[in-house]
């Protein structure tokens, strides 16, 4: 499976070099990207679960989802 989104922030505006990190709630192991210039981000090749995203960059405030599925 895979995980991929776009950064934005508060304005709709792409924040690119964010770094997100994906981790794997049962394991805790985790795999951190870095968005592109346009704000998008993919972790693929993911195994089958569920996962707690973050994403972050200097100058913005940190988010983070959890519980997100991957089938």
């Amino acid at each position: 499976g895979q995980i991929s989104g776009i950064i934005l922030d508060s304005s709709g505006a792409a924040i690119p070099g964010a770094k997100v990190t994906v981790t794997s709630v049962a394991s805790a192991t985790s795999a951190e990207v870095t968005a592109d210039e346009t704000g998008k981000f993919q972790v693929l090749q993911l195994p089958a679960g569920t996962y707690n995203v973050s994403a972050g960059s200097a100058g913005f405030a940190s988010m983070q989802m959890n519980a997100v599925p991957v089938e």
